[in-house]
């Protein structure tokens, strides 16, 4: 693993039961804990980083566990939890990711900063891909622009 730092990205993908969930929550944790250090021994300056975790089409019990251990271990005060169980319909796990994206923003706006963990997005892309061709409206955009705007 490379560590990353504020405003970056990273993938994590591999097969079945290889532990990508356990990643996104071991780092939920961890960050709890410098946020929880950091704040005990008063540093100036410090911004907690704030967890977002967006369960996309998994079980709830499943979702359940994830939570119970967050709990567990003192992460909730600095997690927010998006759900949208597997037995959701399929425009709530649409929406999902969207709901999430607006939390981190929210903080964004606010000077905060966050870490959004989305869990099971490639199986909920398949599902709602498969789901979209068997409707007459697509999930994407009809025209993507190809402009370019530059900042100065």
């Amino acid at each position: 693993m490379i560590p990353i730092g504020r405003g970056q990205r990273e993938l994590i993908i591999g097969d079945r039961s290889t532990g990508k969930t356990t990643i996104g929550v071991d780092t939920m944790i961890n960050q709890a804990r410098i946020n929880k250090a950091a704040e005990a021994a008063g540093e100036k300056g410090f911004r907690p980083i704030y967890n977002i975790y967006v369960a996309i089409g998994q079980k709830q019990s499943s979702i359940a566990r994830v939570i119970g251990v967050l709990e567990e271990a003192g992460a909730m005060p600095y997690t927010i939890v998006v759900v949208a169980a597997a037995s959701d319909s399929a425009s709530n796990q649409y929406l999902a990711p969207f709901a999430g994206a607006a939390f981190g923003e929210w903080f964004m706006d606010n000077g905060m900063d966050a870490l959004i963990i989305y869990d099971d997005f490639v199986e909920t892309r398949r599902r709602l891909s498969s789901g979209v061709a068997h409707s007459e409206t697509s999930v994407r955009p009809r025209s993507v622009s190809r402009r370019r705007v530059l900042s100065p």
